[in-house]
């Protein structure tokens, strides 16, 4: 939903945390850290806390070229340009 066309609502947002909190629950991960790191692994999605990527990124196991997902955008525009990009485009980079 764009905001600038329609703001959402507090249920909408409740619907949305919701259901991110169920995905959370089904999985086992935690969706709300935007500090947590998902990025492609093959044709998977990896998941990892900060500190192991760090230590992935210092052992080579990923590189500027691993796709990421930038949770930290903020905009709708945002996510449709930089939230899923390779790591040297993103805050990721100054690990890889």
């Amino acid at each position: 939903m764009d905001q600038k066309i329609n703001a959402a609502t507090g249920c909408s947002i409740d619907a949305s945390v919701k259901f991110i909190q169920d995905l959370e629950t089904t999985y086992k991960v935690d969706l709300m850290d935007k500090m947590n790191v998902s990025y492609k692994q093959g044709d998977y999605v990896a998941y990892k806390t900060l500190t192991d990527f760090k230590k992935m990124a210092k052992d080579k196991a990923v590189s500027k070229n691993t796709i990421v997902f930038n949770n930290l955008v903020n905009s709708k525009a945002e996510y449709l340009e930089f939230w899923e990009v390779p790591a040297s485009e993103s805050w990721h980079s100054r690990f890889v």
